[in-house]
């Protein structure tokens, strides 16, 4: 939230020179001493990028069979959480349901979606260390 203000504030003072003093623009480079939090909320960033990364190698992947025949015969649908721990060299380490969909079938699917997934690039930021990500796997029919 704080980028698109930030963004917005870039845009109007732009717009309206006049008003480009009642904004405190930060600037993108990073900053010699990091403010506190800086490092978190990067991390945390770079944490959502392999989360995105590993969630974009598996949409490229998916087939219409991946959804379960049993699962599609009686119109059941939903959402897996998929917990994966990456080990510092990239690999994924553990693999498991950090919440259930309601449907065994559809959590084991989403479990066997997400091990097939590739070598993953891990960003630069968290290379060498173990990091949890969480993976929403979704299971919906076009009906609904």
């Amino acid at each position: 939230m704080k980028t698109h203000l930030l963004l917005a504030a870039l845009v109007l003072a732009a717009m309206r020179p006049a008003l480009a003093a009642d904004f405190e623009v930060t600037p993108l480079a990073q900053p010699t001493e990091p403010r506190p939090g800086w490092q978190h909320a990067t991390d945390e960033l770079a944490v959502q990028a392999l989360e995105v990364e590993i969630l974009r190698n598996i949409g490229k992947q998916t087939q219409e069979a991946d959804y379960p025949e049993e699962a599609r015969h009686w119109n059941w649908s939903g959402t897996t959480l998929v917990q994966v721990l990456m080990g510092a060299n990239g690999s994924m380490k553990d693999v498991s349901v950090q919440r259930s969909s309601g449907f065994q079938v559809l959590d084991d699917q989403a479990l066997k979606m997400v091990r097939r997934v590739p070598s993953t690039r891990i960003p630069d930021r968290l290379k060498g260390r173990e990091v949890t990500v969480t993976l929403p796997i979704g299971f919906f029919l076009g009906s609904q």
